[in-house]
């Protein structure tokens, strides 16, 4: 069943990244467009989920899915990191996966390649603190170029 609704996740965040295409943002430069699919990989190498990335640098949509439900009181949020090296080390929260374990996040940024990582974190239902619980990441995938600069 799992693998079922897996496939399924991954033919939606396939659709959605192919039916956008045609809807460029007006204020999109003439820079390249940037996919990168992959796999969000929890502790141990478990899959923990899909994200699909689309960005020319400045318009950036992230999808992710998950087959993953968090623990009674606690959800999981979405960031993508700064963490390179001469990095500001700035965390930007794509915000919290529905309960269907999903998130779809669009933003036109001045410069989405300074992000090195997508992390998911989780966190208390409700928290009043605007940063990461990084002590309770469930999932990463690293960004490749040009991600990273």
């Amino acid at each position: 069943m799992k693998f079922s609704i897996i496939a399924a996740l991954i033919t939606s965040v396939m659709s959605l990244a192919l039916i956008s295409l045609p809807f460029e943002n007006a204020q999109a430069t003439n820079t390249k467009e940037q996919t990168q699919t992959g796999v969000l990989v929890g502790y141990g190498g478990r899959l923990f989920g899909l994200v699909h990335i689309s960005t020319n640098g400045h318009t950036t949509e992230v999808n992710i899915a998950s087959d993953f439900l968090p623990p009674p009181g606690k959800i999981f949020e979405a960031w993508l990191v700064d963490g390179g090296g001469g990095a500001s080390g700035y965390p930007l929260s794509l915000g919290q996966l529905f309960k269907s374990g999903t998130l779809k996040f669009n933003e036109h940024m001045v410069n989405a390649y300074t992000y090195t990582d997508l992390i998911v974190t989780l966190e208390p239902t409700n928290d009043l603190d605007p940063g990461g619980a990084w002590s309770q990441t469930v999932a990463a995938y690293l960004l490749a170029e040009p991600f990273g600069k």
